[in-house]
């Protein structure tokens, strides 16, 4: 009890005296400056929702996949300490080597953004354990645009 009373006591002393009114920046006059506006954080992904598409380029195809893939493998229990992947990050890292393997070398300049959208949403959605397998309608000839 007495150890919780002396750092709580000592976390009110750091934080009274960080909050002294003489520590802010001062102009050539010596007038108080206002401080910098803060830069906002571009926004971040929350949630299952879908990924921001990165457009309909070779790259682009293969990160929605990779993020589709590892949307599926995260709700089958395939990511996480002990699994097939640390953590959510490694997983699209992985997937997005094995798409590039599959994908072979680049032939496809465009891909057609909604034969993609459809195959984003199957792989997500497909069965545990099948989620590796591309379908006929989402392999890179299929998805080109012609």
């Amino acid at each position: 009890m007495i150890k919780r009373l002396s750092f709580a006591l000592a976390v009110g002393f750091f934080a009274f005296a960080g909050c002294r009114s003489d520590d802010r920046a001062t102009g050539p006059s010596g007038t108080p400056t206002a401080p910098a506006p803060a830069t906002p954080a571009p926004p971040e992904a929350v949630g299952g929702g879908p990924v921001a598409s990165t457009g309909s380029s070779r790259e682009g195809t293969i990160d929605r996949l990779s993020h589709a893939r590892c949307q599926a493998r995260e709700r089958c229990g395939n990511v996480g300490v002990l699994r097939d992947h640390a953590s959510y990050s490694e997983c699209v890292e992985v997937a997005r080597a094995e798409l590039r393997g599959s994908f072979g070398a680049p032939t496809c300049t465009a891909y057609d953004e909604d034969k993609l959208d459809g195959c984003v949403r199957k792989v997500a959605e497909a069965p545990c354990g099948t989620e590796n397998k591309l379908s006929d309608e989402c392999v890179e000839a299929a998805l080109c645009r012609k």
